[in-house]
């Protein structure tokens, strides 16, 4: 980013976590209403300093195409703005954003929290398959579930589904 009269250079990861840590974990950093630099004299340029709006509509839409995360200026919009909340990785891939990522890592967390208590604690198998018992099954896949429903009351997901294979072997399983 460069400021009017001087150069003087923002990095944009940090600009980007900084940024990301203050919204919502299943938002796109570059959904239209997050403006990351009100500054209007700032303007967003490219490592070797060129700045953006230099750059032609090709060109930003290729980077765009391949995923690379940037900051542009909206014509006629006060303010700076992410492009979108890429991760450079292709299409299909489960972790293409930023934000599926932290949705993710929000649910682990929570989960881990939950289940951390149920660590090296006896359950009921039957000795002969190794399986877990039904009752036990339901009873874990409750606490994932009672775990995770935060996330959609507060609709960060739209919906969860927590599973135990029934037909997992927890004795051989390490």
């Amino acid at each position: 980013i460069r400021t009017a009269g001087a150069v003087s250079h923002v990095g944009m990861i940090g600009l980007t976590l900084g940024w990301l840590a203050s919204i919502p974990v299943n938002n796109c950093v570059g959904q239209g209403d997050y403006n990351v630099v009100t500054d209007n004299f700032a303007t967003p340029a490219f490592n070797d300093g060129t700045a953006v709006s230099l750059k032609s509509k090709t060109f930003l839409d290729n980077l765009d195409t391949f995923h690379h995360t940037f900051l542009y200026k909206r014509p006629k919009s006060a303010g700076t703005y992410h492009n979108f909340d890429y991760t450079s990785t292709a299409d299909t891939d489960d972790f293409q954003q930023l934000s599926l990522n932290r949705v993710w890592d929000k649910g682990l967390l929570l989960m881990y929290e939950a289940y951390a208590p149920y660590a090296n604690r006896q359950n009921y198998l039957d000795p002969k398959t190794g399986l877990l018992s039904p009752t036990t099954i339901t009873h874990l896949e409750n606490v994932g579930k009672d775990a995770l429903n935060q996330m959609v009351l507060n609709a960060v997901v739209s919906g969860i589904e927590v599973t135990i294979d029934p037909n997992q072997n927890v004795l051989a399983t390490k």
